[in-house]
């Protein structure tokens, strides 16, 4: 079995359009025999989900940019914050060096404006079958990178502009 916890999945550019993987850019949160969690991190949020949420949530700033994360979508439930040092959200897990992820939804109540730059919410993640995601990858259909430059790259671009950068490196 690969270890593939803590990688990004980047899909190839022979990658068949299918809608929700071509050009996508996964972060894997765990890869166990039974399941492989991750989230996307450069699909754009349908404006009526994200007017729903900010209704919802007026605490967020208007800065801060929402994203579609995957299927398993809910506000109460998946949400992640994806946020940089030193802003540290309590608590929250570090991926990488200036990449941390926290699910706690009060977290979004006391940012500031200023940081809405160092933070994005993702709404909901996906499971896929391990063996099947190992397959695909052995296809030549994704490569991995560490997930250290793909955090460095996140905050820079905007989210269609991921995919296009991490296959110029």
């Amino acid at each position: 079995m690969l270890t593939l916890q803590g990688q990004a999945l980047i899909a190839t550019s022979s990658h068949p359009e299918d809608g929700t993987r071509h050009k996508s850019v996964w972060a894997i949160l765990d890869h166990t025999e039974a399941a492989t969690t991750l989230f996307c991190l450069n699909r754009e949020i349908e404006s009526e989900t994200e007017l729903d949420l900010r209704r919802r949530i007026p605490a967020i700033p208007e800065a801060m940019r929402i994203q579609r994360g995957g299927s398993m979508d809910g506000f109460e439930k998946h949400m992640i914050f994806v946020h940089r040092e030193p802003m540290k959200m309590s608590p929250s897990v570090e991926l990488a060096p200036k990449f941390r992820i926290s699910m706690k939804h009060e977290n979004v109540f006391t940012l500031e404006d200023a940081h809405a730059a160092n933070c994005r919410i993702v709404l909901g993640f996906d499971t896929w079958d391990p063996r099947q995601l190992e397959e695909d990858i052995r296809q030549g259909l994704w490569h991995l990178r560490d997930i250290t430059h793909v955090g460095a790259t996140f905050f820079k671009v905007d989210p269609a502009e991921l995919w296009p950068r991490l296959q110029a490196h």
